[in-house]
């Protein structure tokens, strides 16, 4: 969850992940986004120390075997509809009743980011879009909050 939150990641880039192309010190991960087109995401520090944890348990469990970063219970590269599940159960776990899904995540950051930062540019590099209007959309819903709140001044 928290590395869709703190990076923006799709799904397919998540699961295609390998151990390779996060670099922990470089505070980045590498990733190939739609189109085959590469793209290095961010790091921030906790995020650095959750990954960080996991692979020393990992290493830990004798898992080093495989190349993917995320492996399933038997040892296996995590697969689209894997993760999927493991989502819903963790966001059960945690009490949240409300379905959410990878990209509803993906969503979540973009949208955070912008309010943040008011540069669409920002949120459009974080998520790797090619196109700015395809960005764009996430302005709007913070646009539209900046009016409502406006409204109740």
């Amino acid at each position: 969850i928290e590395l869709f939150l703190g990076t923006g990641i799709r799904l397919q880039e998540l699961v295609d992940l390998d151990i390779e192309d996060v670099d922990l010190d470089a505070k980045h991960l590498r990733v190939l986004a739609k189109g085959s087109v590469p793209q290095v995401k961010f790091l921030k520090s906790t995020l650095r120390s959750l990954l960080r944890s996991y692979l020393v348990e990992r290493r830990r469990r004798g898992d080093g075997e495989c190349r993917a970063m995320f492996l399933s219970n038997r040892g296996e590269r995590l697969c689209e509809r894997q993760v999927a599940r493991r989502l819903e159960y963790w966001l059960k776990a945690a009490g949240i009743d409300k379905k959410l899904s990878p990209h509803a995540l993906r969503h979540t950051f973009a949208t955070h980011l912008y309010s943040r930062t008011g540069d669409i540019l920002v949120v459009q590099r974080a998520l790797g879009h090619r196109d700015l209007s395809t960005t764009q959309v996430y302005t709007h819903l913070v646009d539209g909050a900046l009016e409502d709140a406006l409204e109740r001044l």
